[in-house]
């Protein structure tokens, strides 16, 4: 399992920074980080519909965690500015899940993250964009594949690669771009027995 972006900078979650991670809200936060940049925990708590307070002690825990860094030379005592650390994370999902002192946090983590993909999907359907954009959106529901996982593995490995390809070669500060989230997911399914 990979972050939202990829990258050669993306930090691998140790059994610390998982801990760290494992909680719905630090998930947002991190993620908002990644994809909008720093911000102060009063402003996370406003958009999350929080106290600046929990957002604060959350920032902390994930600082301590190596997730996020504080900017030390941005704002005042009272106004902390926060970034993400890397440009995002990955897991190794399959050890933690297996692991019982870890599959808590990293099923927490995944359950956060899956949800938190469906929702940023939900809310780009409510919003209002120019018909460009509505006409690269990508929904794309592939039919049901027969794959070892080797091939689903070598599949993962050929999708990131591609991002990284398209990615370098379209990455611009032009007045026409936008953050972009990418969302790919390849899981097996048991087939009904009665079909």
């Amino acid at each position: 399992m990979a972050a939202d972006q990829p990258g050669n900078d993306s930090v691998d979650l140790s059994t610390k920074s998982l801990r760290a991670l494992a909680h719905p809200m630090r998930v947002q936060i991190v993620q908002m980080l990644t994809a909008d940049g720093p911000s102060t925990s009063a402003r996370l708590a406003e958009r999350l519909g929080v106290r600046s307070g929990s957002t604060s002690w959350h920032l902390t825990k994930l600082a301590e965690g190596g997730l996020v860094a504080e900017i030390p030379d941005r704002g005042t005592r009272r106004e902390r500015w926060w970034q993400a650390v890397g440009s995002g994370w990955s897991i190794d999902a399959a050890s933690y899940l297996a692991a019982p002192e870890t599959r808590g946090d990293a099923a927490t983590v995944l359950h956060t993250v899956m949800r938190q993909h469906l929702q940023r999907g939900e809310q780009f359907l409510g919003e209002e964009w120019p018909e460009d954009w509505r006409r690269a959106w990508i929904l794309e529901s592939c039919p049901p594949m027969r794959l070892t996982p080797e091939g689903l593995a070598e599949l993962g490995h050929r999708l990131r690669a591609v991002v990284r390809d398209v990615t370098e070669q379209h990455a611009t500060a032009g007045s026409d771009a936008e953050t972009v989230l990418l969302q790919i997911q390849g899981f097996p399914v048991r087939e009904d027995p009665e079909s």
